[in-house]
């Protein structure tokens, strides 16, 4: 899973135990709270994300990168 966190890349490997979304969606959202402008929490068992700016004011844009490049 590749994401753009305000234009940088973030980048998490599904491992062979994320093998449902809440524990998928888990392990993205601590990767997320390693940005130290961010916090993220999961959102019960759905898969989704709740992501926050721990800096009233801030604008975030966040997406994920389904990009492929060709050589």
């Amino acid at each position: 899973m590749k994401l753009l966190v305000d234009g940088a890349a973030h980048n998490y490997t599904l491992a062979a135990d994320d093998n449902t979304l809440p524990k998928a969606a888990a392990k993205v959202a601590r990767m997320l709270n390693d940005i130290p402008y961010i916090d993220a929490v999961p959102v019960g068992d759905t898969g989704f994300l709740h992501v926050k700016g721990r800096i009233d004011g801030l604008d975030l844009t966040i997406a994920e990168n389904t990009s492929t490049a060709s050589r």
